[in-house]
């Protein structure tokens, strides 16, 4: 039996690739005790995806690749105490979502929600971290306040008849 991500008439060893990758976190684990296990998890599991899509050329996979190493950034930052406080996964996952999105638009995929999704995050985190950037007043009521635009800018175009994309 053999475990394959299957992709245009071949297949791919991911999880070759991801025992490799559980491998190196656990010895980078031994080296780095800060950074925990289901850190180096989710890494580990996003670098599988990615190469899924980057060598195997499974389009399926970028999303997953982008989530898990959006998180696992987050989570690396924060146990390697680069970063503190709240509002680093939202922002990690929201510009790894906006990555997903640039890339699905370099190869003519459509992932317009990425784009949404992704931004609505950012925001979200920029907000929440803003009081630790030094110069930035705290923007926390921001990101409602634009989520509430966003929501009343999609509302007034359905009722204009503006011609609806897919997302």
């Amino acid at each position: 039996m053999a475990w394959n991500w299957s992709s245009r008439g071949g297949g791919f060893p991911w999880m070759g690739v991801f025992l490799i990758l559980i491998g190196i976190a656990l010895l980078i684990q031994r080296a780095q005790p800060a950074i925990s296990f289901s850190t180096l998890i989710l890494l580990a599991l996003g670098l599988a995806f990615g190469a899924a899509w980057l060598v195997g050329r499974s389009r399926g996979a970028l999303i997953p690749a982008a989530v898990l190493l959006g998180l696992g950034g987050a989570g690396l930052a924060r146990e390697l105490e680069y970063v503190s406080g709240s509002g680093w996964n939202e922002l990690f996952l929201g510009g790894a979502l906006l990555v997903a999105w640039a890339l699905g638009y370099l190869q003519h995929i459509r992932r317009e929600w990425t784009l949404w999704v992704g931004g609505i995050l950012v925001l979200i985190g920029f907000a929440q971290t803003s009081d630790r950037i030094a110069g930035l007043p705290d923007l926390e009521w921001l990101w409602p306040a634009a989520i509430i635009v966003v929501g009343v800018i999609l509302l007034a175009r359905s009722r204009t008849g503006s011609p609806r994309r897919r997302m």
